[in-house]
């Protein structure tokens, strides 16, 4: 199944008031293996070139993430949307729970919408990646109080251990900690 996405691509000059849209399914591990999603739930998508991502809303009632943002064309921009739970910390780590990446092709010419489609494969929660600090190729770790970790296993439980039952995604929707190796599913 392949999820689509319209995104705006404007020329900074030429960029139209008329929001540019986001609206795709959420990953299907949140409405399958989470009896429900936690209530703090936020979604935001990274484009290479930018410094800070952009929020879009997570609707668990429609089953879709959704926002709008504005993208310069005359490249090919990274997309990278973060499903996550806000941790509220200085450094800026927060709580990954699924993440999709794609390539988005702005060239050819301005046109006002592009569209960004997503298979549903792409959608990962053991393989995410850091994109604070690089935008377009992100960090396969993260520094988590002096521990170097993987960004979708903050409590690197899944350290030798099979993926699928101890992610940040799989630990949240089991009732386990996904900041405490100690507290598993």
């Amino acid at each position: 199944m392949r999820l689509a996405a319209v995104l705006g691509a404007c020329a900074a000059a030429a960029c139209a008031a008329e929001p540019s849209t986001i609206v795709l399914e959420n990953p299907q591990a949140l409405s399958v293996d989470c009896a429900t999603a936690p209530a703090d739930l936020a979604a935001r998508v990274w484009v290479s070139g930018y410094d800070e991502p952009v929020a879009l809303s997570y609707d668990p009632a429609s089953n879709t993430t959704s926002g709008s943002v504005d993208i310069a064309s005359g490249t090919v921009r990274m997309l990278t949307i973060d499903w996550y739970r806000p941790m509220g910390r200085s450094d800026g780590v927060e709580l990954v729970l699924a993440q999709a990446r794609g390539e988005l092709a702005l060239v050819g010419g301005v046109q006002p919408t592009a569209e960004f489609a997503i298979d549903s494969a792409a959608i990962a929660d053991t393989s995410c990646l850091d994109m604070r600090f690089d935008s377009f190729d992100g960090a396969g770790t993260v520094d988590l109080d002096g521990a170097i970790v993987p960004l979708c296993d903050l409590d690197d439980s899944c350290s030798g251990g099979d993926p699928a039952t101890c992610t940040n995604l799989i630990e949240t929707c089991s009732g386990g900690d996904p900041l405490d190796r100690t507290v598993e599913p």
